[in-house]
């Protein structure tokens, strides 16, 4: 399976110096262009491609609002592979917690991946972000989503459709991070062939929405079935690979990496979920048997193959797949979803059970309301978005 590594410019284009713009009016988003344009506060009701609102959700998992205190925009762009690139981020503070967000999102056309390739990305910059969690809401145009990343732990999200565009709300905290920092590939695989320690030990804050072209050539992957739906993932790492369905194994598989020892010696340990709905499941991959039983499994395989301890959970219900594992080992475990009574799973998944604690997480559904408008929201811990109430 290839994996594919999030590019270190995307990472660090998050972490560039800003100047002072007196609105971001001034910049005009032009999407027939290769360009990338900083997400900012929506204006009206109406804008789109910006940022709605942001806040914290409490210990009592109730939303606090946050006020919007600045925003700052580059006053010139800078150009990369061709791509005209203004950077900018907004800082808000909610409950006495400032929250600052650096997003952006590329036009259709701009270079990346194997040609071009499109993404909305969204990093949190807070003080506390593994115990912080930071809620926001966010308008898109044109984007037409074909994976999501959220690159937080207890990361959750909706989304519905507005006039002219998607209105997505998301939600997590930061996840422990230690990867490879190299400017190559060349280095990068000279570090895994020597079992290298990672270079640093760090948070993971970051959301990403990858847009669906029409090719491999203008997209992360392979746009299969984006007229069905998308897939998501939330996960601490920037190396993982679409998943694959094995038919004779009957098997859903992940390959996902990061190094095995942290920068301080200590063993690296992952964090994983996914999920997606029967329609996209069946359309991608058409030959699964996991949308059809009434019961699924999860392993984690170690590089040689063994199981490794980790506490997992799977649910299929509704017309929704949820998939989640956490505490296993890195550096290059193996992620397989089956159905229980595939014949490849009878065996393997008794000589686990001493091994893998799995618990079952229930979505349920919820119903909002907002004047005369309702709409139902399906989730783990489903909430009703900003400005609805549960019924």
């Amino acid at each position: 399976m290839k994996l594919r590594v999030l590019s270190a410019l995307c990472s660090l284009a998050l972490l560039t110096s800003f100047q002072s713009a007196p609105s971001h009016a001034a910049v005009t988003k032009d999407f027939t262009i290769p360009a990338t344009y900083p997400l900012t506060k929506c204006l009206t009701a109406a804008e789109l491609d910006c940022i709605e609102s942001v806040g914290i959700i409490d210990s009592q998992g109730k939303l606090i609002p946050g006020k919007l205190e600045s925003e700052l925009i580059t006053d010139t762009p800078r150009v990369f592979q061709k791509n005209t690139i203004y950077d900018g981020s907004s800082t808000w503070v909610a409950n006495g917690v400032t929250i600052t967000l650096r997003g952006s999102i590329d036009s259709p056309l701009t270079f990346g991946c194997n040609a071009t390739c499109a993404a909305l990305r969204i990093g949190v910059v807070v003080a506390n972000p593994l115990e912080t969690k930071v809620h926001f809401a966010f308008r898109t145009s044109w984007l037409r989503p074909m994976n999501v990343q959220m690159k937080a732990a207890e990361s959750d999200y909706t989304y519905e459709k507005i006039p002219g565009g998607t209105r997505w709300t998301m939600q997590g905290k930061g996840l422990p991070y230690s990867p490879y920092i190299v400017p190559s590939i060349e280095e990068l695989n000279a570090k895994k062939a020597a079992n290298a320690k990672a270079d640093f030990d760090g948070t993971l804050f970051t959301f990403y929405i990858h847009h669906a072209g029409t090719s491999y050539k203008d997209s992360y992957w392979e746009p299969i079935c984006a007229d069905q739906g998308f897939s998501v993932q939330s996960h601490n790492t920037d190396e993982t690979g679409d998943p694959i369905w094995d038919a004779a194994n009957e098997s859903l598989i992940f390959s996902i990496f990061a190094p095995h020892f942290k920068a301080n010696g200590d063993v690296n340990t992952g964090y994983f979920k996914y999920w997606t709905t029967h329609k996209f499941m069946d359309c991608k991959y058409p030959t699964n048997t996991l949308t059809k039983s009434p019961k699924l499994t999860i392993e984690i395989l170690n590089e040689d193959g063994s199981p490794s301890v980790a506490t997992t959970a799977v649910t299929n219900k509704d017309g929704v797949l949820y998939f989640y594992a956490s505490g296993f080992h890195f550096s290059s475990p193996k992620i397989l979803i089956k159905a229980e009574n595939s014949a490849s799973t009878s065996s393997q998944t008794t000589s686990n059970t001493s091994k893998v604690s799995t618990q079952t997480l229930k979505k349920t559904t919820i119903t909002c309301v907002k004047g005369k408008i309702a709409k139902k929201v399906t989730a783990v811990n489903p909430k009703c978005p900003t400005g609805y109430k549960k019924k």
